[in-house]
């Protein structure tokens, strides 16, 4: 309700005139390291932007207690490439992490079966201190090619064979 004019007021309780901004300019890429394209490079090194990655360790978590380790092998590791490598399958698909990428990283180095000594031997490699090294988590999210990682968790699961393609 407006104030009549024969009431007084104090001076810090009038209302000021707003200010006028002026109305935006047109925007272009024209910083150095902006992609003219806007396209995701990919690569060796680049990574893989996605949604809610972090969902991913939460996920590995829950699997944690199932894991068949060797004495070498440490759960907390494992954890972390299991979340690193289904992160970077769900990206693929650009969508969050799901249970069902956590499966098919687990089934890729048979994490809830006893595994072969060669595959120990790999997984102790690459999965060996993953939780203090993000170039180690880079080389692991490399190593494991794309087709492997865009099969089924069925079709993961059916070849106990994926983990020598990674030998390659």
């Amino acid at each position: 309700m407006a104030q009549p004019q024969f009431v007084p007021i104090a001076q810090r309780a009038t209302v000021r005139p707003s200010m006028r901004l002026k109305s935006a300019e047109s925007w272009t890429k024209d910083r150095p390291a902006e992609q003219a394209d806007g396209a995701q490079q990919l690569g060796r090194g680049f990574g893989r932007p996605g949604p809610d990655q972090g969902f991913a360790l939460k996920l590995a978590k829950r699997f944690s207690e199932d894991f068949v380790l060797s004495e070498n092998e440490d759960a907390h590791d494992v954890v972390v490439g299991l979340a690193v490598l289904a992160s970077k399958r769900a990206s693929a698909f650009g969508r969050a992490p799901s249970v069902y990428d956590i499966q098919v990283a687990m089934n890729i180095f048979s994490f809830l079966e006893p595994a072969e000594p060669d595959l120990v031997t790999l997984r102790s490699a690459l999965f060996g201190g993953l939780s203090h090294g993000y170039t180690h988590q880079q080389h692991l999210a490399d190593a494991v090619p794309d087709a492997v990682l865009a099969m089924s968790p069925e079709a993961s699961a059916a070849n106990d064979q994926l983990w020598r393609e990674l030998l390659n």
